[in-house]
């Protein structure tokens, strides 16, 4: 019997947060900083998420670099962000990957990702007639 191996991650520079399309979004000042991805955090995002996870993470930095939408649940007003991604692909297929950043820089100007996930178009539709997410 074959032994299963999880990935091995490394930590990920993103890019630059869009802190003024953020601050708008959220409604609070956000300063300027660099989103990284932690290899805790990515094997977090795939203990929860598994292979999905996996195929977020060839969109991550896009997707904090040029969201399509940004926003935030009012459960988590106080602790961060998420970064939405529509990536375009036949029309059955569309793949919505959702970054969630937190608040607050972790370091000098760096800002860190808790996880990352697909989200359904249904999801989306709802958390911006909610005014949750606005369009970038």
């Amino acid at each position: 019997m074959s032994k299963i191996t999880k990935p091995r991650f490394k930590s990920l520079v993103l890019g630059h947060l869009p802190h003024d399309d953020v601050a708008r979004a959220i409604g609070v000042p956000v300063a300027p900083g660099i989103v990284r991805c932690s290899a805790g955090a990515q094997l977090h995002a795939y203990a929860r998420h598994g292979e999905q996870f996996l195929v977020c993470h060839a969109y991550l930095a896009q997707t904090v670099t040029a969201p399509t939408y940004i926003g935030q649940g009012p459960s988590h007003r106080d602790r961060g962000f998420e970064m939405i991604l529509d990536v375009a692909g036949p029309a059955d297929r569309s793949l919505n990957v959702l970054v969630a950043v937190g608040l607050r820089p972790v370091g000098l100007g760096v800002y860190g990702v808790y996880s990352c996930y697909p989200i359904d178009s249904a999801s989306i539709s709802r958390r911006l007639r909610k005014g949750f997410l606005i369009r970038r």
